[in-house]
């Protein structure tokens, strides 16, 4: 295993589908499901997206090793600013934006050194939306 725990926060499309891809190839230990939507989130794990979840972003990171930030551009520097605090050091984060500019400059202004941010991107995708969409092969091929 590469990671003790991942947790993804935004459980759409692609959070979903990361979350399916970690489990089946046991990168981790755990995938935890960060967001806001405590209905949706449960939905989730009894499908066996996810290990577990956490509503809101301020607890639940103590071992998680890789974070994903998975949600629409717009939140994702005040995401990444408001759990770094929370994160342990080593942890790494990083986003599935299909901008980078402006993310990359502010989080590598703003985070803490003993957090490393690897700015990603999305590279699949679906005309659909949410974990409902979401599978393990969306990005087989796709590189």
């Amino acid at each position: 295993m590469l990671f003790n725990q991942i947790a993804i926060i935004g459980l759409g499309l692609i959070g979903g589908s990361l979350a399916q891809v970690a489990k089946k190839k046991n990168l981790c230990r755990r995938v935890t499901a960060f967001g806001r939507d405590g209905k949706r989130l449960k939905e989730a794990q009894q499908r066996g997206i996810v290990d577990d979840y956490r509503i809101g972003f301020s607890d639940g990171f103590g071992e998680v090793d890789l974070v994903v930030i998975a949600t629409p551009v717009g939140a994702i520097v005040e995401l990444a600013r408001d759990i770094a605090p929370h994160l342990n050091d080593g942890t790494i984060i990083t986003d599935v934006g299909s901008v980078k500019a402006a993310i990359v400059t502010a989080l590598d202004r703003d985070l803490p050194q003993r957090v490393h941010f690897i700015g990603g991107h999305p590279i699949a995708g679906t005309e659909n939306s949410g974990f409902e969409s979401s599978c393990e092969g969306l990005f087989v091929n796709r590189i």
